[in-house]
């Protein structure tokens, strides 16, 4: 069949799994993230928002100053 279709591809792989659909296997980055937030498992979840918050904050602060620091103002 030409041009090959992902239909044409997906009925293959059932056809020689016996019509069974694989099975789901997480990302390497679905388990990075996984075992990131298990280690973490006692921070509670506003303790992270704030961090995230801050971060976003310096950012915004880091940026504004070198902006400022490039036009001569500070």
């Amino acid at each position: 069949m030409w041009p090959r279709s992902k239909m044409a591809d997906k009925n293959q792989e059932r056809s020689r799994d016996n019509g069974q659909p694989k099975p789901y296997k997480p990302s390497i980055f679905a388990n990075l993230f996984h075992g990131f937030y298990e280690r973490f498992r006692s921070v509670p979840l506003l303790a992270f928002d704030i961090f995230i918050g801050l971060c976003v904050a310096a950012i915004v602060v880091i940026i504004a100053v070198s902006f400022l620091h490039s036009r001569g103002i500070l």
